[in-house]
Parts: C-alpha cells; structure tokens; sequence
C-alpha cells in the first residue's frame, strides 16, 4: 500500500511529460504548415506577376496544401522538387531584375516583383530553420522517446540551397 501512490504518481508525471511534449511537437507541426503555406501563396503570387513577362520560368510544382493549413511531415520530403524550383526561380528573378535592358522593358512590374522574390527568398529561409527546429526538437531528450513511442520522424531531405 506504501508504494501505490509513488508509483501514481509517476505515472502521472510520466503521462504528463509525454502529453506536453506531443503537444510541442504538435504545434511545431503546425508552425511547418503554416511556413510552407506563406511559401506557397508568394510563389502563386509571384507567378502570377511573372506570367506577364514571357521571358521568365515558372514554377508549376507549387503543391495544393489543406485548408486548415495542417502539415504531415511526412509528405514534406516530396515537395523537394518544389522547394527546389523555387529557390532557383528566386535567384534567376534577382538576375533578370539586375539586368538593365529588362528592367527598362518591364518597369512597371519591377516594384511588385522585387518585393515577391524578397519576401519569398525570405520565406524559404525561414522554411528551412523551422524545419532545423522541428528536428532539433524531436532530437532533444524526453521529445525524442515521446517521438518514437508516436512514430514522429524528423523532416529529412535535400537542403534546398541550390
């Protein structure tokens, strides 16, 4: 009878340790899908300017993300191609915007431009250290144990650094 509410209350603790670290985990998850939507909707954004200028590549692998913003981590490894493409429109929009017989051609798409491929080069940036934070959390002591009980793997794929 001496041992019953020692081992209760371990238990508690136990089963409250894991339900705040799945929690962290949650919203972490949740902070991914809302990174990759801002991803997503200045790239359609940007696309859409770029439509206008023959000249310019597009990117059509931006994914259709869910409604509610929600993210499996899962099917992030898969949008590589995407964030890949992107990275490197990005770039080749900074040259095109540097280059001086462009920039007379399509002045008056520069100004909007310009500050879609800042906010997306932005963006992507911020993408990938939010998915160094997911991983580093799920690498950290209790979370990785509450991680492997749920079957949480961290994020893995190609820097997309071009």
């Amino acid at each position: 009878m001496g041992y019953l509410p020692i081992v209760l209350a371990a238990a508690a603790f136990l089963l409250l340790l894991c339900l705040v670290n799945l929690s962290s985990i949650r919203s972490h998850q949740q902070v991914l899908g809302l990174t990759l939507f801002q991803v997503c909707q200045t790239a359609k954004s940007r696309h859409t300017l770029m439509r206008a200028i023959q000249e310019l590549p597009l990117n059509q692998l931006c994914p259709e993300l869910p409604a509610t913003h929600q993210l499996l981590p899962r099917s992030i490894p898969h949008m590589t191609p995407f964030l890949e493409a992107e990275h490197s429109s990005v770039k080749e929009l900074g040259f095109f915007l540097k280059d001086k017989r462009f920039m007379d051609t399509h002045a008056r798409l520069l100004p909007p431009l310009e500050v879609l491929n800042q906010r997306q080069h932005i963006n992507l940036r911020t993408f990938e250290r939010k998915v160094r934070e997911y991983n580093q959390l799920l690498e950290s002591s209790p979370t990785r144990l509450v991680a492997q009980l749920w079957r949480i793997k961290p994020i893995r794929f190609a820097s997309v650094h071009g």
